[in-house]
Formats: structure tokens, C-alpha cells, sequence
């Protein structure tokens, strides 16, 4: 946005590219201002600046947010028609959202009693625009069914993300639906502005010969959605129900959950838990089951009796099995025999585990290490050497076509369109991300007056495409530098000392030494609550007191009470921290005591 307007304003006063930087530059401020003063060059011209700024200060705006925020922005108590109209404009202008002809706004109907009809003229035969025609089919058809709903055919749009299903009032009414008002929950739609449906009702949705009773459905206004039914999350989230989704086709499907089996696990024997000890428990179930089991990890038991059932599968034999089980707490806990401990769900059966191609995994055999081909100038030993390495890490290595991927069912024929190699490990960061971390450790730092890259391998980036600030600096071109590695650290760790004993020296000048402070010392505590006596508080005093030091505590803390000046009641003790009291006045009057006051 900045960068825009400073082209524009380059534009009207017809600046040339020196005058615009001259113009523009200085006008930056904060990190802006403080990346720029630390730049070792400003020899750019204002296309290169451009492209700069953009690299070291990506626009991170989010337009759903700015939208949102458009969307929610209303009139304040208090502000001008002037002040909101502009506010308005301007976070228009920000979404790129620009002004628009009056006509084509949708007008309000002026329909009356005395039969007047609408403004706008039904039988307009004004031809329409249209952006684009297309006659391929939408990617998106697939989500567009026809159900029924309690035995009558309707569309409907499948939205996978939706977390309710939801029916146009008046559609509700054609198909002759009874439903009850509700006041919520509130719903969101587009922009993330909230609704209230207008009543629920349970229904009975058949889709592609699948049949699903009792299925909840919120029933909204005709304005909201422009569908007739919008099939959501309490349809499509059932269990038994699984839904396979292609580029062209969204297919549903039964699944049969009546085999999975919920199973209580038991002890078998009493046994003791040591504190923070993991142990392989005996569990039972009153069948007979045998196969696997699927345990869901928890923490579980009462208070000073936790501990965490590690989650997993298990394989259980004529309903017994044996479960890790680690404490968690700080005795030791005794399990009776028969205790429950969890709760299991046998997995799935074999009828519904999917076939795969069979996969290949021989690995680099000893013959292909043998025959790799080493220099005549290593010895017979460190050959035996490396060998024995390659042998270890023959995994790690291919040494052919025949073992790439780890398959031989098919062949696999790769074309190149560059130099790049193909057998290095897929890179950790994006491209985007590397460009960053390049630029971070080709910045000169402000300190040691060197760049990380220096600082580590000593020397700096000979290569362009090595780093994305070479075109800043002249200096990161030269490819080595004639000072040895150990002197670079040197200085740079000295630069380092003496900036951190400077910063160090400049925040012991606005600090003192705390007052200190002894048994029976009368000191005045800052008020932690101000009365609320209706009074103006602008001349209390922030300080109450005295009170006397009683104690002192570790860690610059003291224990006080109330002086007979100062009690009201029960005698007052607290702990307060040496920044919370300040020394009370001393006086030179006799005092007195008595043995009723004494403290």
C-alpha cells in the first residue's frame, strides 16, 4: 500500500528515480527505520528498493479477517455520520471492494394492501451481462444430490465441513415438515456472521439407496441458504456410514459396525504399583475373545492413585491380555483383583482390511558392497573400512534401478528438465522459507559487525543464488576473506562482551540498591485496595502504615504486623516483597508502651 502510493505521488509530480528514493526513504519509521540505518548500502535504485521492501516485509493481511472486520464495522455511539462514511470507505478500499452503480442494488418491494405492485418491473426484458459461459461440467457436481426426505425427492448440496444439516423454511413447508422453535445454537455462515434457526425437527433422509432415521435437522430462513437442503455433519459423520469421494463422484456407503465389540478389562490378580514404575499388567475380559483389542490411552484413577494406560493394540487369547500400565502418582497404588482398569473395542475384522500390491524390500545385498569401486590411494585396511561402514549403513544406499523404491514390479522412467539431482532427501523447508533463512544468515549483524555465514565457515557467499541480500551488499560477492576463521570469532566474541557489559552498564544507571531492612523496623506498605468511602482519591496517600518488620524472609521478603497506630481489629500479618515497603518516619519523641500494646 505504501509503495503503491508512492509511485503514484513519483507519477503526478513526475520524480525521477533518484528524486523518489530521495523522497521516499527517509520517510520510514519504526523497524522500517531501523532496517534501513542498518543497511551496509544504499546505493539501489528505486525498482531494486522496491523489491527489498517487499522481501523484508511481506504483507501478512488476512483477507477473511479484513472482511470480517468490514462486514462487523457499524456506527459507535458518539461518532459522526462524516467519521464512520470514511472509516467505512476505507476498509472497502483495503478489500478492494470500489463503488458501484445505484441501479444495480436490489430495491425493496412497495407492496401494499391497495394491490400496488413492486418498483421494479417483473416482465424487464432488458438483456442480462454475464462474466462467463461455460459448458464443461463443474468440478463441484458431485456434491449435488437428490434425496428424500421423508419419502418426497428434493435437491440438496453435501457439505462435508458443514457441522449441521440445515432446510429453507419454505421447502420445509412443500414437503410438509413440523418442527419446533429453537433459540439456538447459533449458526455461521459466510463472513462469520451469526444466525438463529428458526426451528429443529428429526428426520428421515434416504440417499443412494441409503436409509438413515432420526437425523437432525435445523430449519432456517430462505435468505441464508440458496439450496433447498444443505446435508451436513449429523448425516454424514454417522458411524456406519463412510463416504468415498473422487475428482468426479462422491459415492455413500454402509458399513457394518455390528462386530466391534466393547470389552471391560479387569485385573486377574491383585498386584502393587510402584511409585513413577511401568509394568505389563494381566487384564481380563469376561468372554472369550481372542484377537486384537484397541486400548485408548488416558489417565485414569482417584486422586493420589493416577496413572496412565499407554493406548495401542493389544492381542488378546481367550479374553486375556496384557496391558503397560505406568504410575503417576507419589505412593504406591494396590489393585484388587477383578478392578476395572479400562475399556477396549476389538478391531476390525479381516473381511475389511484392503488388499495392496505386494512390496519388494530387499535391501543392498553384501555382493553389490564388494563391488564398489574405491581409489588406489587408500590401503587395504581403510578399504576393509569403508566397506564395513557401507555394510552397516546398506540401507541408507541404492546401487542401482533394480532397488529404486524398493520395488521391482514395475519399471520406472524418470525425464529431467534440469541439472538437479534426484536422490538427495526431500528439503525441510519450503522454497519460500529457505529464501528467509538465507537472507537471515547473510545479514550482517549489527554487533559483530559480521554475517552468521562468515561467523561459521569463514568466509562469505561467492554464489548469487546463495543468498537473497547479494544484491544489497557489494561485499557478500567476495568469495574468501584473508583473516582466518579463529580471529573472525575472536572479534566477534570481544564485539559481543563489550556491547553485552554497555547494555549492562545502561540499566544499572536507572536502578539502585534496595533500602535494607531488620527486625523491628517500622516501614510503610503500599495500599493494596483504596477505600471506597465515595471520597476524591486524588490526595490519598499511596502508603499506609507503620507496621513492623517482624521476620525476615529469603528472597528480599518480609513478614510484618500491625502497630497499635495501625490495628483495627485481629492483629494483621502478611508476607509483602521489599518493592511493596518503604521506611517510615522517625521521630524524636519519648515513646511509650504498655504491656496491653506491646507487639
Amino acid at each position: 500500500m505504501w509503495i503503491s502510493k508512492v509511485d503514484e505521488c513519483a507519477e503526478i509530480y513526475n520524480w525521477n528515480d533518484r528524486q523518489t528514493v530521495h523522497y521516499a526513504l527517509p520517510k520510514l519509521v519504526g523497524h522500517a527505520k531501523t532496517w534501513y540505518q542498518g543497511l551496509p548500502t544504499i546505493r539501489h535504485s528505486w525498482k531494486e528498493w522496491k523489491v527489498l521492501l517487499r522481501e523484508s516485509f511481506p504483507s501478512t493481511e488476512n483477507y477473511a479477517e479484513l472482511l470480517t472486520e468490514m462486514l462487523n464495522r457499524r456506527a459507535r455511539p458518539g461518532d459522526s455520520l462524516e467519521l464512520y462514511y470514511f472509516s467505512k470507505i476505507n476498509l472497502l478500499n483495503r478489500c478492494k471492494i470500489f463503488g458501484h452503480d445505484s441501479n444495480i442494488c436490489p430495491k425493496r418491494s412497495n407492496n401494499s394492501n391497495n394491490g400496488n405492485v413492486s418498483s421494479k418491473n417483473i416482465n424487464d426484458n432488458k438483456p442480462k451481462s454475464v462474466l462467463e459461459v461455460s459448458i464443461n461440467d463443474d468440478s463441484n457436481d458431485k456434491y449435488r444430490v437428490g434425496i428424500k426426505i421423508n419419502g418426497v425427492v428434493i435437491a440438496c448440496q453435501v457439505d462435508l465441513g458443514s457441522q449441521a444439516t440445515l432446510v429453507r423454511k419454505a421447502d420445509a413447508h412443500k414437503i410438509g415438515l413440523q418442527w419446533d422453535t429453537v433459540q439456538g445454537p447459533l449458526l455461521r455462515g459466510l463472513g462469520s456472521i451469526p444466525y438463529v434457526p428458526v426451528g429443529k425437527t428429526f428426520v428421515t433422509i434416504e440417499i443412494q439407496d441409503i436409509r438413515e432415521e432420526q437425523v437432525e435437522v435445523l430449519i432456517v430462513d430462505d435468505s441464508l441458504i440458496n439450496i433447498p437442503v444443505l446435508l451436513g455433519h449429523s448425516f454424514t459423520e454417522r458411524p456406519n456410514l463412510r463416504i468415498i469421494k473422487t475428482a468426479t463422484d462422491l459415492r455413500f456407503e454402509k458399513v457394518d459396525v455390528s462386530g466391534e465389540v466393547k470389552l471391560l478389562l479387569v485385573t486377574v490378580d491383585d498386584f502393587e504399583l510402584d511409585i513413577g514404575g511401568l509394568r505389563a499388567v494381566t487384564v481380563g475380559a469376561k468372554t472369550n475373545y481372542s484377537g486384537s483389542i484397541y486400548v485408548g490411552g488416558s489417565i485414569r484413577g482417584k486422586p493420589d492413585r493416577e496413572y496412565y494406560l499407554l493406548p495401542g493394540e493389544y492381542q488378546m487369547t481367550n479374553g486375556v491380555c496384557r496391558v503397560l500400565i505406568q504410575s503417576l502418582s507419589s505412593k504406591k497404588i494396590n489393585f484388587c483383583k477383578d478392578a476395572l482398569v479400562s475399556r477396549a473395542r476389538t478391531t476390525f475384522s479381516q473381511d475389511r482390511l484392503l488388499d495392496v500390491l505386494q512390496i519388494n524390500t530387499e535391501l543392498v545385498n553384501e555382493s553389490h558392497v564388494n563391488s564398489i569401486k574405491m581409489g588406489e590411494r587408500l590401503t587395504i585396511s581403510e578399504k576393509d573400512k569403508c566397506q564395513a561402514l557401507l555394510s552397516k549403513y546398506k540401507g541408507c544406499f541404492s546401487t542401482g534401478l533394480h532397488d529404486l523404491g524398493y520395488t521391482s514390479v514395475a519399471e520406472m522412467e524418470i525425464h529431467l528438465t534440469d541439472t538437479t539431482p534426484v536422490v538427495y532427501k526431500p528439503y525441510r523447508l519450503s522454497h519460500s522459507e529457505r529464501a528467509y533463512v538465507q537472507g537471515i544468515n547473510t545479514s550482517i549483524h549489527d554487533v559483530t559487525k559480521r554475517s552468521p555465514t562468515e561467523l561459521l565457515f569463514g568466509r562469505k557467499l561467492g554464489n548469487p543464488s546463495q543468498g537473497i541480500l547479494n544484491n544489497v551488499s557489494e561485499e557478500i560477492l567476495i568469495s574468501e576473506t584473508n583473516e582466518p576463521i579463529e580471529q573472525i570469532r575472536s572479534d566477534a566474541s570481544d564485539r559481543i562482551k563489550e556491547n553485552q557489559n554497555k547494555n549492562k552498564n545502561r540499566f544499572d544507571s536507572h536502578r539502585k540498591s534496595p533500602n535494607k531492612y531488620k527486625e523491628g523496623d517500622l516501614v510503610r506498605v503500599v495500599r493494596a485496595i483504596v477505600s471506597g468511602s465515595g471520597k476524591s482519591k486524588k490526595l490519598e496517600s499511596k502508603c499506609q502504615g507503620p507496621y513492623r518488620i517482624k521476620k525476615v524472609l529469603p528472597n528480599d521478603r518480609f513478614i510484618i504486623v500491625d502497630t497499635p497506630l495501625t490495628r483495627k481489629g485481629k492483629a494483621y500479618e502478611n508476607v509483602v516483597a521489599i518493592d511493596k515497603i518503604y521506611p517510615w518516619m522517625s521521630f524524636d519523641a519519648p515513646s511509650y508502651s504498655s504491656s496491653d500494646e506491646s507487639i
